[in-house]
């Protein structure tokens, strides 16, 4: 191996990290590696690699220090966390982040690092996906100065057929994001145009084939917009995916905008587009059930409580193994959506919900969707959300409240939310995908902004947009000690989702306090009979151990 070419260290070696350093190595550069999972660099050890126990480590013999990693909060974590790269950093020095972030975080960040240490950085998120990670073909638009872009060049043009700099940090994930909307927008636009020539009488398997070549032709156009660890979208994936736009899904009608969504796996009995209170869809032989021939309650693993000792797409499988009808996963967007599309479409398991991301919610701070001074912020997190959803095709999103900013009055932040839900609702309908908004105790997330039923009664009032429903959490709500059954009769009619756990610990069923039977028998008198998300803490047995539950409540006569 060449020493005459500059050390380089690499973080996070996911489904585009690892064809990265696979290229890097081939090229000759000296390479270290750092990973949550350190298993998956043994195929890199093997061709050369060294690996170190924290990221600090990764700063000792390079000269330029890269991270691909999920989102905002994982690439905090990595640099200012304890063992993190602000501990080994140097000037000199050069980080070069691929992760797709928040741009102002991303300006917010690289000051602090040069402030603290010297080491100077360049935001250089990639489109093209695995394919062109593989391939040495990503497009890599990248934000710092223009001798820092220079200087990583070299190494950058065996990772990517083009290098942009766009201008000072934060420029590149401008770009990206930039990127992202006209994704999102090809793909809407596309399935418009499906829909249309549906609705028609014209076969829509024509439409690309014919268009090819002109100024409409549908797959240069979704080419143009290929995603970050996605495959280009293609019309013909856009007839299928999007199919919310058209009259049909796997078989299955599919609400038009402004109608409730069935939450039926393909291959199911659709409900009605809109149930009324008082409808019940359970059975006697599913909990709570005692409308005769009436459908069951389902009931989804949530895979970011539940077999958290392995990998997402595992997860899936695991879930599949043990029993549940569905997946519900909080913020997926570490497996890039056609990859998490594969697995559920393996195990024919629906994908029941996911949420928009939520910024800096889960480690602290206020979050997104209720602060004025970040409404870019949520409006890039939207569009995230709506690209990966288009591919990935949850039947519900959830737009999460957040908590109370500093300097904000509570009256405009839920001004502020409720434009925010509304845009999202608008937005998910014509993806024929249910927006959900969701209640919190204050106990677990103090200063959260929407807690009990009656203040989701009021936010729904407020919003009034027929696409837009509650996530109830019986857990969340016993936390506070409220009555859990009159909350479901004031809610009634407009639950578009509930999750569960045990309390006071949020354990798995039977583990607390929590009466089951007698809830989920009013949770159907409310007239719900949607997905039941299984949000729990397995605790120290593990989540295998946990599911004696999930027998009873599916085998109860």
């Amino acid at each position: 191996m060449s020493t005459s070419l500059p050390a380089i260290a690499f973080a996070g070696i996911g489904l585009m990290g690892l064809p990265m350093t696979r290229r890097l190595l081939a090229a000759g550069y000296p390479l270290t590696l750092w990973n949550r999972t350190p298993d998956k660099c043994t195929s890199l050890l093997e061709q050369g690699a060294h690996r170190v126990e924290n990221p600090a480590d990764l700063c000792r013999d390079a000269n330029v220090v890269m991270l691909c990693l999920a989102n905002t909060e994982v690439v905090r974590e990595v640099v200012f966390g304890p063992g993190g790269i602000v501990e080994g950093a140097r000037p000199g020095q050069l980080l070069v982040d691929f992760s797709s972030l928040e741009p102002a975080a991303t300006r917010e960040m690289a000051a602090e690092l040069e402030a603290r240490t010297g080491m100077r950085w360049v935001d250089a998120p990639v489109s093209g996906g695995t394919p062109g990670a593989e391939a040495g073909t990503l497009a890599i638009m990248a934000g710092g100065r223009k001798e820092d872009v220079e200087r990583v060049r070299p190494i950058l043009a065996h990772l990517g057929q083009r290098l942009t700099r766009m201008g000072e940090v934060g420029a590149g994930q401008v770009t990206k994001v930039c990127n992202q909307m006209i994704v999102a927008c090809n793909a809407l636009v596309i399935a418009e145009v499906v829909a249309l020539a549906e609705r028609s009488g014209v076969d829509t398997s024509l439409i690309a084939p014919a268009l090819a070549g002109g100024f409409a032709d549908l797959q240069a156009a979704a080419d143009s917009g290929a995603a970050d660890g996605c495959q280009p979208v293609r019309a013909d994936q856009v007839a299928r995916a999007h199919a919310a736009q058209g009259p049909r899904y796997g078989g299955q009608t599919i609400p038009r905008a402004g109608q409730r969504h069935a939450h039926e796996r393909p291959g199911r009995t659709v409900d009605a587009p809109a149930r009324q209170p008082g409808q019940s869809g359970a059975r006697p032989s599913h909990p709570g059930g005692n409308a005769a021939g009436a459908m069951p309650m389902k009931i989804a693993a949530n895979l970011s409580m539940l077999f958290t000792e392995l990998p997402l797409r595992e997860r899936v499988l695991a879930a599949m193994t043990a029993g549940f009808e569905g997946v519900e996963v909080q913020f997926p967007y570490e497996l890039p959506a056609v990859a998490l599309k594969e697995v559920l479409e393996l195990t024919a398991l629906p994908l029941v919900l996911i949420n928009v991301p939520a910024g800096d919610l889960m480690t602290g701070g206020p979050g997104l969707a209720s602060v004025p001074a970040r409404q870019v912020e949520f409006d890039t997190a939207l569009q995230e959300a709506l690209t990966y959803a288009a591919m990935a095709r949850p039947a519900c999103i959830n737009v999460l409240p957040g908590r109370l900013a500093e300097g904000v009055s509570r009256e405009q932040a839920l001004d502020c939310l409720a434009t925010n839900l509304r845009k999202s609702a608008e937005a998910f309908a014509a993806l024929g995908i249910r927006v959900l908004v969701e209640a919190i105790n204050p106990i677990d997330m103090p200063g959260f902004l929407i807690n009990t039923p009656e203040d989701l009664d009021a936010l729904l009032r407020a919003v009034d947009h027929p696409n837009l429903a509650a996530q109830y959490d019986l857990y969340h709500m016993a936390r506070q000690g409220i009555d859990v059954a009159a909350g479901m009769r004031l809610l009634a009619g407009r639950i578009g989702h509930v999750q569960f756990a045990d309390v006071p610990g949020r354990g798995a069923p039977g583990t607390g306090e929590l009466a089951f039977p007698a809830l989920l028998g009013a949770l159907r008198d409310s007239g719900y009979s949607g997905w039941l998300g299984a949000e729990y803490k397995p605790g120290e047995v593990g989540t295998q151990a946990s599911l004696g539950w999930l027998a009873q409540w599916q085998q109860r006569t």
